[in-house]
């Protein structure tokens, strides 16, 4: 990164773009003058505008609104508008909403940095309604660290209620580190899971929707994720850190069964225990019953940092991914699997094969102890559970960077990495016993790319004649 200085105007600057700053240190007459530098220099870059608890006036929100609208009129788009504060007053609010109404920010993001205990007002819940009725251009809105209220986030998820065929910001939706907390003003039973729920029923243009670190109950969980069955848009489900019992798990199974489901990513990360010590622990068995007998949308699952989750529990997965047959990355990092051989154990190749190319495993303890391997017989033992493994996932090609690293430098059999190597490059397509001619060029460019094997010319030169061997040898010979 370098500094660009334009007459004391810093920007930093980024391959891709660079960072305009405003801090809270700087006084009204500073921040105007930068902010008049900004337009006077029309800095040509994507670049993403960084606002930083400064001391909000009629002023300053006159000047940046006027920097927003001569950078859209120039047709320049910037990245994404950072808004650190909690101190939301009227300047600001104006500020925020000529951010959505104005096409210049192609993302939003508000975050209280605060203690969590911070309350979302209702105020700027109102305004971030409007936010999202206004922002059609916008890609993605996040909001960080508030507590949200039911009230509040009644107010907020108007905005989010999709009106006919209107296509209504934003594609992406973020909460992060928010805590969701009591019922709504009237005394009735709902909380804010529920009257988000509520919108995203009736939303139909979500592409993305992220609930990080939500520490979210197993009712609340399950009653957003049910709202979400049928959503015919919806692509990535980011729901980490949450309570995942069989209520929630049930909904994810039902959302995944829905004929109309185009659900590409699920992030089930990390395991939160709220005050139901019975959902101590998610429980593999819950989703794998849960799985539909056929999903083909899904490509990508996480179910990282479940310490609970041992080797018999990612068998038991592995032998069920036969129910989403374009699986292409299934993350079981940080877990409790500690047996390779166990992990193996009934494994059988599904019909047609899994499409599996990432099954990432670090920070387990099966990884960990591959440095430790020094019994030849332990070592024959790995091997074939290893073998079997990639057997049975024949576009299976990497394992996490610590696997990698210790196959590399441990007494695992060669075999092994061969064979990963081999599956990358090849895939399904040596399965036949030879590779079509027409495939060719697709796999000397795997290889060529591939980054196991850049430092392995030897090897890579291997592959390729393994690579033609067959149909240039074997199958122009027999002709």
């Amino acid at each position: 990164m370098s500094i660009v200085n334009v007459d004391d105007l810093q920007v930093s600057v980024v391959e891709e773009g660079g960072f305009f700053t405003l801090q809270g240190d700087h006084t009204e007459a500073q921040i105007v003058e930068k902010l008049r530098r900004l337009r006077e220099n029309r800095f040509p870059k994507e670049i993403d505008f960084v606002v930083h608890r400064i001391p909000w006036t009629e002023r300053i929100a006159s000047e940046m609104i006027e920097t927003f609208q001569y950078y859209s009129d120039c047709k320049i788009r910037w990245h994404e508008g950072f808004f650190y504060d909690s101190d939301v007053t009227e300047p600001f609010f104006s500020v925020v909403k000529a951010a959505a109404r104005i096409k210049l920010f192609k993302k939003l993001q508000f975050t209280n940095e605060l203690t969590m205990e911070h309350p979302l007002g209702l105020e700027f819940a109102a305004i971030m309604a409007d936010v999202f009725r206004e922002g059609r251009h916008l890609d993605r809105i996040s909001i960080h660290n508030f507590e949200v209220s039911a009230t509040a986030m009644q107010i907020l998820s108007t905005g989010l209620q999709t009106q006919s065929n209107e296509c209504l910001s934003p594609r992406e939706l973020v909460f992060s580190y928010n805590q969701w907390i009591g019922r709504d003003a009237n005394g009735g039973t709902k909380g804010p899971a529920h009257y988000l729920a509520e919108a995203l029923a009736s939303n139909r243009t979500l592409v993305s929707l992220s609930l990080n670190n939500a520490h979210l109950d197993d009712a609340s969980l399950a009653v957003i994720v049910e709202a979400l069955i049928g959503h015919p848009s919806l692509e990535t489900l980011q729901i980490d850190s949450c309570e995942y019992g069989r209520c929630s798990i049930e909904a994810v199974g039902q959302l995944l069964s829905s004929g109309s489901c185009r659900l590409v990513e699920l992030n089930l990360q990390n395991h939160y225990q709220g005050s139901d010590e019975s959902q101590s622990c998610m429980r593999m068995e819950y989703f794998v019953q849960a799985l539909p007998n056929r999903n083909p949308s899904l490509t990508s699952l996480d179910i990282s940092e479940h310490d609970e989750i041992e080797e018999e529990d990612a068998n038991l997965l592995l032998r069920n991914l036969w129910k989403l047959p374009n699986l292409r990355s299934l993350d079981l990092s940080d877990n409790g699997v500690s047996d390779f051989v166990s992990l193996a154990k009934n494994l059988e190749r599904a019909t047609p094969a899994s499409r599996l190319r990432v099954l990432d495993l670090d920070d387990n303890d099966c990884v960990e102890q591959l440095l430790d391997l020094k019994v030849a017989e332990e070592s024959a033992h790995l091997e074939q559970a290893l073998l079997q493994i990639l057997e049975v996932f024949p576009e299976l090609g990497y394992m996490g960077e610590d696997f990698a690293s210790a196959i590399d430098c441990a007494g695992v059999p060669t075999t092994v990495g061969q064979t990963l190597d081999r599956n990358r490059c090849f895939g399904l397509l040596a399965r036949g016993g030879t590779i079509p001619l027409s495939v060719w060029p697709l796999v000397i460019a795997k290889a060529d790319k591939d980054r196991f094997l850049r430092h392995k010319p030897s090897w890579k030169a291997t592959i390729l004649y393994e690579m033609i061997q067959g149909p240039a040898f074997g199958g122009r010979g027999s002709v």
